[in-house]
């Protein structure tokens, strides 16, 4: 056994593939339906929710033509709607919208969408609505809406308060929804166990657990830990990788009632809120406040500091998508690691979908049926292994032009 530490990073990738329906979509879902319930029947949710009913395009757009927060709220039971809540129905049932750099802005990444509502918020008087795209045209008559409303008189004008408050309320909500799923899952605990004994090293000493995820901590699966329940042999090898965990952070808060840092964070990459772009201070620091590291700051209970000690060998990452939002929290651990002069390894894990046909001598089994489910899961597994492997490609070559010699592509190579 190597004298040394594992650092693991899990995305939301972990959470899902350990049976917890934890993803923005999902989310989403829930709390779309919960919006629509109040005055839609459920076969129309239902077919909204599946993409079957355009003409649900007709009622969910009055919501541009009228912002009626408080009228919403008066009639939805156990969900407080916010602005963010209306912004993402609007933007997955009525527009596909595309950046300047024709980049596909996606309805469900949050952190996009919320850099995007900024800016739109913040050039909404000089913009014209002529100048706009279609689908543009429907967010810019709903942000338009919210200006003229009796909600956003209250902060004199000024967005950015509005929106972060909206937000704070909109990550209990998803806190919330978390909690929830977290609970009422029996099997989520044992599976996430089960998966980090899979993922430990048992060549290196200890380890660090650094969750991008809002649900679990170490203390979790500790108390989960029943030697009643299991055989001898693997209670001993999950007791073993937890005594091995000496620091676990989810490094966005946790979705906990009464928790230290509890607070969990939705945000944009610092790198991109520019303070010479603005031409007033008071404008850059009330957008450097919806960025993650800042917030994170923010959070932050002294006594639960991460560290990314000299010592770790190998960092494993597990369902994460490596997304540039993230991108500051990566460099800085590549930084104190030194990665490209080190021999420090690392490793990415992802997902790929699996057939749940059975043959056992089935008579009655579909060969061609089979075929063709086989030929779309490979083609589908394909196209995740694509994705990964530029997303890795993304991740170095941007941390390599960082470095002062600009070792973008090189540090693949290595």
């Amino acid at each position: 056994m190597v004298r040394g530490k594992q650092l693991i990073i899990l995305g939301n990738g972990f959470d899902l593939a350990c049976g917890l329906k934890s993803s923005y979509t999902n989310f989403f879902n829930y709390s779309i339906s919960k919006i629509l319930k109040y005055n839609s029947s459920e076969d129309e949710i239902s077919k909204m929710m599946k993409g079957d009913d355009h003409t649900f395009d007709l009622k969910v757009g009055d919501l541009k033509h009228g912002y009626k927060l408080k009228e919403i709220n008066s009639n939805v039971k156990d969900y407080s709607v916010t602005f963010w809540d209306l912004y993402f129905l609007i933007r997955k049932v009525c527009v596909h919208t595309h950046l300047a750099d024709n980049h596909i802005l996606a309805w469900n990444d949050v952190e996009s969408n919320i850099y995007y509502v900024l800016h739109l918020f913040s050039k909404s008087e000089k913009l014209s609505r002529y100048e706009l795209s279609e689908p543009d045209k429907t967010i810019f008559d709903f942000i338009k809406s919210v200006l003229e409303s009796e909600d956003f008189r209250e902060y004199d004008g000024l967005p950015c308060d509005y929106l972060f408050d909206q937000l704070k309320i909109f990550e209990e909500n998803f806190s919330k929804y978390i909690r929830n799923k977290v609970q009422s899952n029996d099997n989520y605990l044992t599976n996430a166990t089960k998966k980090l004994v899979k993922l430990k090293d048992n060549n290196l000493t200890s380890r660090r657990v650094l969750s991008f995820n809002y649900s679990i901590n170490k203390k979790d699966l500790s108390e989960n830990l029943d030697s009643k329940l299991i055989d001898e042999k693997r209670y001993q090898r999950r007791k073993d990788l937890l005594n091995s965990i000496d620091q676990w952070r989810n490094i966005h808060g946790i979705a906990k009632e009464g928790y230290p840092s509890k607070e969990i964070i939705f945000g944009i990459d610092s790198d991109i809120v520019n303070k010479n772009r603005y031409k007033d201070e008071r404008e850059y620091e009330k957008e450097l406040q919806f960025t993650k590291t800042y917030r994170v700051a923010y959070n932050t209970d002294p006594s639960n500091q991460f560290i990314v000690s000299k010592d770790i060998k190998l960092i494993t990452f597990y369902g994460h998508s490596l997304s540039s939002a993230d991108y500051s929290y990566f460099e800085s651990i590549f930084d104190v690691l030194d990665i490209y002069n080190s021999d420090v390894v690392l490793q990415f894990y992802i997902g790929t979908y699996q057939s749940n046909f059975i043959q056992h001598n089935n008579p009655h089994f579909d060969h061609e049926k089979f075929e063709q489910l086989f030929t779309k899961l490979s083609k589908r597994n394909n196209l995740l292994k694509r994705n990964a492997i530029t997303n890795v490609y993304d991740l170095l070559r941007s941390y390599g032009e960082t470095l002062n010699n600009n070792h973008g592509d090189n540090i693949l190579h290595k």
